[in-house]
């Protein structure tokens, strides 16, 4: 089972029908499950990815705390266009759990966030509980049976750039990797 909403609207403007207030988005609960410097699936905390009996994974949707994050991808449709200093509109429509695509509620309602964005020159940074940037992501199997899938969501923590001695690519569908070093 994984958290999420039963219905999630975006969009830009004061007119969701409007053709303009179109935003491109993908959109899921953060699930604690990183790349490790190799690019392999780990959790936040850095250790190994576990899994239950039936062999699906054990994903950490909360924190210590309790909390879940989620995180949106947006962008706009038209490559000339921009957010800055415009309204973006979010809206989720019941919180629930997903299993087999089939939506169960556990807390019904509606929230709607109107978030005005600043243009160039207010921007701001807006704090989340560790840094992340964004990448393509990755997704493989957990081992050579090609039985049991992951998924990474395209994020990875904020590094110094200054530490870091190599680049990893990944050349072929079974992962064979080329290290690039990078002199400092």
């Amino acid at each position: 089972m994984e958290p999420g909403f039963e219905m999630v609207n975006i969009y830009q403007g004061d007119n969701p029908e409007d053709d303009n207030s179109w935003v491109n988005m993908n959109e899921t609960m953060y699930n604690g499950i990183i790349p490790d410097e190799n690019g392999a699936p780990v959790y936040e905390d850095g250790t190994s990815i576990e899994s239950y009996e039936d062999g699906s994974i054990i994903y950490h949707y909360t924190d210590s705390s309790g909390n879940m994050e989620y995180i949106i991808q947006a962008s706009v449709v038209d490559e000339n266009d921009s957010f800055l200093g415009k309204t973006m509109h979010v809206d989720f429509k019941n919180l629930g759990t997903f299993s087999k695509a089939e939506f169960t509620s556990t807390v019904e309602g509606n929230w709607n966030f109107k978030i005005v964005l600043p243009d160039v020159s207010s921007s701001q940074n807006i704090k989340t509980r560790i840094p992340y940037l964004v990448d393509d992501g990755s997704s493989g199997y957990t081992d050579n049976s090609k039985y049991n899938a992951y998924q990474i969501a395209g994020y990875s923590q904020v590094i110094d750039v200054d530490e870091v001695a190599a680049l990893i690519v990944l050349i072929s569908y079974e992962n064979e990797k080329v290290e690039i070093s990078i002199s400092n």
